[in-house]
């Protein structure tokens, strides 16, 4: 095979005759058409192939809108297998680092077909070439080779955000939609954007590559009349932690309350908002505070929610976010300050300070759904108001940034994180040590001197030469069935979660870490849902002391292009045998997970449906009373006991710091501390390039922890009234590929509403 870089150079002709738009990647018709673009069809099966390879170069999925058309109509149905191959990242030849596999399936009398082969974003793909099958037969003409691959990757200064704006035509298949369209990017204030166009996807996991999604109100409107099931594609992809930006809606309480109406929102708020280390309830909604030409509230208006921003009044759930304000001689500002302080006390100091913050009133609206977040602009969202300061710009910048791909995983395509080694399962894939440590010393001195004094007693110390690299063989043996046997002969895995239920519509998302270790190989690949986003985590040691990745393989199955159908089929690469791998789960969709509740005369009860037992239950009801349960089992009826907000926050608080995830003794931390130590060598120098500059204790599973138990500086258990939050040590929403999987160690915690 001809080395990548060869083939992508000898592209260049090819991609000119691409129907390219701004998107990386190209539109491709195999076979080629004729000359005036007369359509070709292949001469073995009278079939035309169009793939549209256009997308962002970023995490997530990337969509790959296939048509597939027909000469003719076929008295019998026809399978057409594809075999997308992807290289590996800064490699010289051609290897494959990823496979994607998928049928489409034309039926007898159709003379098309269309789909979507949707491709995990294990790194920034460079290029793409696939195979073709017809019922099992391989077609030539259908195929691309390396040679004529076709180029994704766009290079260029990095991107901030990510903008998928979705078209108007969303009725058209994604294919047809994208032609014609451009994307641009552009500098705005200082942030780089790339600015996308599509139809509304009907499937979810379409929108994760995408760090904000840009809908227009009568767009919005149009996908609630004429595609609902495309505007619960969007829904899912928001309650996950997606960012939608909807333009030209005017920032009216009853406006408002009708992107609830239209989303269906309005359930998947789970915290009220209060005032940080208040616990009293909130006071009713007043006026507004009245601002300065500069947007500043005066230094006498109270505190609440100036952090957070300001509350909308008669629109729950809706405010506007807080602007952190920064002078521009920082140092001067913090000498005035300091002096202030010194006149007039500390309080007067921070009053002050405080107060150079502002809000984005009059710019956008914002409200928190689920993991998401939903942002109402009265114009277009980069038009910010002409009095805005620029440092209150780039501040709003920064917060939107804080929420793209990488920064809410934690992760970042192709990179390695420093925090790998904090979630291992613990008692396997290493070494027993200290069982090593006891046989060898027992073997030394079996070898030793009782070797010697029993062939010495029998008069045969010429055998000395036999009997001792037997015993070596024998111990060697020993250690090796004993370590195997240590580690099991199944799968186990450690997990931490966070799933968020709206019972009343079935609803759930959850964000999950799963770290496995599989110490004999099951005959079938892992299976994982077709609403799953699966998003391998990479060891920081990996290149310096283990092979760059194998080539993985992914296998899509018949109804997984139905959304909520089907699976996807993990094989070779993805949990190689007796090597710890993690990855990072991202799931929405309708589940029976639920945990009922009853009110009677002798109290309040609850059935735990959640699929799992828990170990704690805090329950918050309609009359603003705390509630508990501990140890329950899968299908068990218990009484709540009542106790104070406080005791429950200890009580959550207790479980959560108990499962902080940390480094085991010899792996992990250590482990990348010392090859940092080793820098000289050319691999960990690559290593260190590699190094993810985001934290997987910073992305939205962890951030969703730690505002429930209050540890990110707010209120623990900032709850809406009936609400739960429910701590289980076996997996409720988090598939684990295979069944009969032993979890080691986990903890998953889930917040629902009924």
């Amino acid at each position: 095979m001809r080395p990548l870089v060869v083939a992508l150079v000898a592209l260049a002709a090819a991609l000119s005759q691409a129907d390219a738009s701004g998107y990386g990647g190209a539109v491709v018709r195999l076979p080629t058409p004729a000359a005036g673009g007369a359509p070709v069809y292949s001469p073995r099966n009278g079939l035309a192939l169009t793939i549209d390879a256009r997308w962002f170069d970023s995490g997530g999925y990337r969509p790959v809108a296939v048509e597939i058309e027909a000469q003719a109509a076929s008295s019998s149905d026809r399978v057409v297998e594809l075999e997308l191959k992807f290289p590996k990242p800064n490699q010289r030849g051609g290897d494959i680092g990823l496979t994607v596999r998928q049928s489409l399936l034309l039926k007898a009398g159709a003379t098309s077909v269309s789909g979507v082969v949707r491709v995990p974003g294990l790194n920034e793909w460079i290029a793409v070439w696939w195979d073709a099958r017809v019922n099992g037969s391989a077609d030539q003409s259908l195929s691309l080779d390396p040679q004529r691959a076709v180029v994704l990757a766009q290079g260029g200064q990095p991107v901030a955000l990510r903008l998928l704006r979705i078209d108007a035509d969303v009725g058209l298949p994604m294919a047809d939609a994208r032609k014609g369209q451009t994307k641009v990017v552009s500098s705005y204030r200082g942030t780089m954007i790339d600015d996308a166009y599509s139809p509304a996807p009907a499937d979810w996991l379409d929108y994760t590559s995408a760090d904000v999604v840009v809908v227009d109100a009568p767009v919005l409107e149009g996908l609630k009349e004429s595609h609902p099931e495309r505007l619960a594609a969007l829904r899912s992809w928001i309650v996950a932690g997606g960012t939608l930006w909807i333009e030209g809606v005017e920032e009216t309480p009853e406006r408002l309350s009708q992107i609830d109406e239209a989303l269906r929102l309005r359930r998947w708020r789970f915290a009220e908002r209060r005032p940080e280390d208040s616990d009293a309830e909130p006071p009713a909604a007043a006026a507004p505070p009245a601002t300065d030409a500069q947007g500043n509230a005066p230094d006498d208006q109270p505190l609440r929610g100036r952090e957070l921003g300001e509350p909308i009044d008669g629109a729950a759930g809706w405010y506007y976010p807080a602007i952190a304000r920064r002078s521009r001689n920082a140092r001067e500002e913090a000498e005035r300050l300091a002096e202030r302080a010194r006149e007039e006390g500390v309080l007067a100091a921070v009053g002050e300070a405080l107060s150079q913050r502002s809000t984005t009133r009059g710019w956008y609206a914002q409200r928190d759904a689920g993991f998401g977040v939903v942002a109402a602009f009265a114009g277009a969202p980069l038009d910010a108001p002409g009095a805005a300061p620029g440092d209150a710009v780039r501040s709003v910048m920064r917060q939107w940034a804080d929420r793209g791909w990488s920064a809410r995983h934690g992760v970042a395509p192709g990179e390695r994180s420093p925090s790998f080694g904090n979630l291992l399962v613990e008692g396997v894939g290493v070494a027993p040590v200290g069982a090593f440590q006891v046989l060898i010393t027992l073997f030394v001195l079996a070898i030793g001197p009782l070797n010697y004094w029993l062939l010495w007693r029998r008069q045969q110390l010429h055998l000395l030469v036999l009997t001792t690299p037997a015993a070596a063989a024998a111990v060697t043996l020993a250690l090796v069935g004993y370590a195997s046997v240590a580690d099991g002969f199944g799968v186990k895995a450690r997990v931490r979660s966070v799933t968020l239920i709206d019972q009343a519509t079935g609803e759930a998302a959850s964000w999950s870490r799963v770290s496995h270790f599989v110490a004999t190989t099951p005959d079938a690949p892992a299976r994982m849902p077709a609403d799953t986003a699966v998003i391998p985590i990479r060891p920081a040691w990996e290149s310096a002391i283990a092979a760059e990745d194998a080539q993985r393989v992914m296998a899509w199955s018949a109804g997984s292009e139905t959304p909520g159908g089907g699976w996807q089929a993990l094989s070779s690469g993805w949990l190689p045998a007796r090597t710890a791998t993690q990855h990072l789960l991202v799931r929405s969709r309708i589940s029976p997970a639920r945990i009922d509740f009853a009110e009677g005369a002798g109290g309040w009860r609850a059935t735990n449906r959640l699929g799992a037992p828990v170990s704690l239950l805090l329950v918050l009801g309609d009359d603003g009373q705390w509630r508990h349960a501990t140890d329950l089992a899968e299908g068990e009826r218990v009484a709540l006991e009542p106790l104070e907000r406080l005791d429950a926050v200890g009580l959550l608080r207790t479980q959560t710091v108990a499962n902080t995830p940390t480094y085991p003794i010899g792996a992990g931390k250590s482990v990348e501390e010392t090859l940092e130590m080793l820098g000289a060598s050319r691999d960990i120098r690559r290593t260190q390039q590699e190094m993810s500059t985001y934290s997987l204790s910073d992305n939205l599973l962890n951030a969703q922890i730690a505002a429930l138990v209050g540890l990110d500086g707010g209120r623990a258990l900032d709850l809406p009234p009936r609400s739960y939050v429910a701590v289980a040590p076996e997996a409720v929403e988090t598939p684990l590929g295979w069944p009969g999987v032993e979890e080691v160690g986990s903890f998953h915690v889930v917040a629902g509403r009924w």
